[in-house]
């Protein structure tokens, strides 16, 4: 009875840990950072708050053509990070790889690493499976362009659901070490995240780079506003509840309470992290109006306890 018992309590432990990650999105995560030379290196910035044992992979492995990895070479590799502890958005990480199977981080731990070509490769940021990964982020530095396919260890497409310039980066001159130069580190992630990777592609961007030695990463102070993208607290999520979503223009979102403790306020910001409208209100009927763009919102929830919890909702 008692190995019953254990069993069943380990699979409900294992479940809750799954439930607990982050679901992050494109533009959740900007490369800060590369080193080629002395030692393969990147460094990571988080621009949205994470949940404890949230998993992250990356890969220096290129996105081919038919939206599928390139893994006809036994030198790349895929390092999963993840970290015990909640970490909030502006937490910089930096990971390093002492071969394909190997690399360690500097906050959190990683399984599995990745081996950079010194004559240029790729970081693909992702989550999910590999055969159906959900794309963070991606830099490279190597060539003038995303190639339309990945047919050797240096070329890659850009991945499905990225923008160069915006969720992606191109370091161009391409080069074997490179970081950013700290030149905007406050603000909203939005904003930080678009002077991290403006001009991609071209030169005169923000980073400084060279192919003769690597850089100490991690070298700025951040201090970003991620007021919408914070954690989720799980019981919280469960609490609340909303509908329909999809949502049609012109429409109410209907927001069910669970809980005894009132909602006080519900603020909808958009993508970017603007403020649209708070409803302090009628708190279970928020209306969007017809000179609402569509798009993807999000909606925090506030209760009588300053407790929130912030949702997505689709705007048709």
């Amino acid at each position: 009875m008692k190995k019953t018992l254990l069993f069943y309590l380990t699979i409900f432990l294992g479940s809750q840990i799954l439930l607990a990650q982050t679901t992050l999105s494109a533009g959740d995560i900007a490369i800060t950072g590369y080193n080629a030379d002395g030692g393969d290196q990147f460094a990571f910035l988080l621009l949205h708050d994470i949940d404890a044992n949230t998993v992250i992979k990356f890969t220096d492995r290129g996105w081919a053509a038919g939206d599928v990895f390139y893994t006809s070479s036994g030198t790349e590799g895929v390092a999963e990070w993840s970290h015990t502890s909640a970490l909030t958005c502006g937490t910089e990480i930096v990971v390093s790889a002492t071969n394909a199977t190997a690399s360690s981080a500097t906050i959190g731990t990683t399984t599995g690493g990745f081996d950079f070509a010194t004559s240029g490769d790729e970081i693909l940021v992702y989550q999910g499976l590999d055969a159906t990964p959900t794309f963070i982020t991606a830099y490279k530095a190597e060539s003038t362009a995303w190639e339309p396919d990945a047919t050797n260890i240096n070329d890659s497409r850009l991945p499905t659901g990225l923008v160069d310039g915006s969720t992606a980066f191109l370091l161009s001159p391409e080069a074997d070490n490179a970081r950013y130069l700290c030149t905007t580190t406050s603000g909203t992630a939005a904003a930080v995240r678009t002077q991290i990777y403006v001009n991609s592609g071209t030169s005169g961007q923000n980073w400084e780079s060279n192919s003769s030695a690597g850089y100490a990463l991690a070298n700025c102070s951040w201090s970003i506003t991620c007021p919408v993208l914070s954690v989720n607290d799980n019981t919280l999520a469960k609490t609340f509840s909303m509908f329909p979503n999809p949502l049609n223009k012109d429409g109410f979102l209907n927001i069910r309470n669970n809980s005894q403790t009132p909602i006080t306020s519900v603020e909808v910001y958009d993508i970017v992290g603007k403020k649209i409208f708070t409803e302090t209100a009628n708190t279970n009927k928020i209306h969007f109006d017809n000179s609402t763009p569509s798009g993807v919102y999000f909606v925090k929830i506030i209760d009588a306890k300053n407790n929130s919890v912030t949702k997505k909702v689709m705007l048709q």
